[in-house]
């Protein structure tokens, strides 16, 4: 059912939202900001149809022919494969193709995280660059730019695919920092519901941002497209990394005096 509603939506949606669309002078001269992070979200959509698409075909064909069915018990995971121990496993018949689950739509669109995201897209892919890049890179610090600039590097030597990882990290950053601060504050669930769904929209704007870089590619039109949007994601993030930090500081010294208060 999943397939069916992606593939329609991706083939209505693909004729009016194209990256051609981005590249035209239309895009910059005709277009209000608006309109022009719509158009954005468009054109991500697009894609992310079509990918779901074909791997949500590409899990069918593997499940009609019975590749990759494990038992329950055997905790299988995508790429991975069993991770329970045989010799210490009761078997009960039930068979899950989990290690062929390429990616999960649900959480794709609707975490509050670009990292949430992108944990569920790709994952095979994802499975690989976490076990032999970011476990076996020597620079604790920097295993995460290791991963992104493996990634880019895998999807060919261009200033777009290397312009969108490194901008994903930026604001991974950034979200960190955020939700650092979200956690350290007392909020009422109805006002951390409300935050949830903020970070949701947001994480999703973020993605649409970085995927033009990767759909345009040559810098030339990454730069005209950022620029005119005003390079949102950019600033966004570097302001949150900057002053999240020092909301936390603050609200940790303003506990601590509270505290010091209530004692005296």
């Amino acid at each position: 059912m999943k397939l069916v509603v992606f593939v329609s939506m991706y083939f209505y949606i693909n004729k009016y939202f194209s990256v051609a669309g981005v590249k035209s002078s239309h895009f910059n001269h005709d277009y209000s900001f608006l309109f022009r992070m719509f158009y954005v979200a468009m054109v991500f959509m697009v894609a992310r149809f079509r990918f779901y698409s074909a791997w949500l075909a590409a899990e069918c064909s593997c499940i009609s022919l019975g590749f990759g069915a494990y038992a329950v018990e055997c905790k299988a995971r995508t790429g991975n494969g069993p991770t329970a121990d045989a010799n210490e496993t009761q078997y009960v018949g039930e068979m899950t193709f989990d290690t062929v689950a390429n990616v999960d739509p649900w959480n794709c669109e609707f975490s509050p995280t670009v990292r949430m995201k992108m944990r569920n897209w790709n994952k095979s892919v994802q499975w690989w660059l976490v076990t032999y890049v970011h476990r076996k890179f020597p620079i604790k610090s920097t295993r995460d730019l290791a991963v992104l600039v493996v990634s880019a590097y895998w999807h060919g030597i261009n200033v777009g695919f290397f312009g969108a990882f490194c901008t994903m990290l930026l604001v991974s950053k950034a979200e960190d920092s955020l939700q650092k601060l979200i956690v350290n504050t007392q909020l009422p669930t109805t006002l951390k519901s409300a935050v949830h769904l903020c970070c949701m929209f947001m994480s999703m704007r973020s993605v649409d941002y970085m995927y033009i870089s990767f759909a345009v590619l040559e810098w030339e039109h990454v730069w005209r497209v950022w620029s005119c949007l005003n390079w949102w994601v950019h600033i966004s993030a570097i302001g949150l990394i900057f002053v999240c930090p020092l909301l936390t500081v603050k609200q940790k010294t303003n506990e601590t005096s509270e505290e010091m208060k209530k004692k005296q």
